[in-house]
């Protein structure tokens, strides 16, 4: 019908009847052409969600160590993106908040979702709330490998709230 198709092709040399040939193997991999071209587009559409959001977003392997982050993230935390490629949230946090978050990501039963409020101290020395809603990254073996989350910024919330409590 003239349709032009993706197509992949083999080639070996052999003999045939005693002369040199080639034998070709043609595959149509029309079907795969097209789930990779819906897997890009899905993966354009989630990094364009991550690196839009206000909130942060952040992948963290099994010792805490960022392993992936928005810009948002680093702006919760009052530090560029360069500062905190390679840090551990153990690095980022005062020792207090650190060790809340270590106790969650070290213990024995760890939690499939957790919601959690921290209150942190900024490089600048600014005081941010933070909201985290953390769950547990598994292997295909259902071993834990990390942690994924998304960080809110509450300050501004909880200053409201603290002066509508006081009129």
């Amino acid at each position: 019908n003239g349709q032009t198709i993706p197509v992949e092709i083999r080639a070996s040399h052999i003999e045939y009847a005693g002369i040199p040939a080639l034998l070709l193997h043609v595959r149509d991999i029309t079907a795969r052409k097209q789930a990779e071209a819906a897997v890009r587009e899905s993966e354009a559409k989630y990094r364009t969600i991550i690196e839009n959001i206000e909130e942060g977003y952040y992948e963290v392997d099994i010792e805490g160590n960022f392993t992936f982050f928005n810009e948002s993230m680093a702006k919760i935390l009052g530090r560029s993106v360069e500062d905190l490629l390679g840090k551990s949230n153990r690095e980022v946090m005062d020792w207090e908040h650190a060790r809340q978050v270590s106790e969650y990501d070290d213990g024995e039963q760890h939690e499939k979702n957790r919601v959690f409020e921290l209150e942190m101290t900024l490089p600048d020395g600014r005081l941010r709330f933070v909201e985290l809603s953390t769950s547990l990254m598994q292997d295909a073996n259902e071993m834990p490998v990390g942690f994924r989350g998304i960080a809110r910024d509450v300050t501004e919330a909880k200053r409201f709230k603290a002066e509508a409590d006081r009129l």
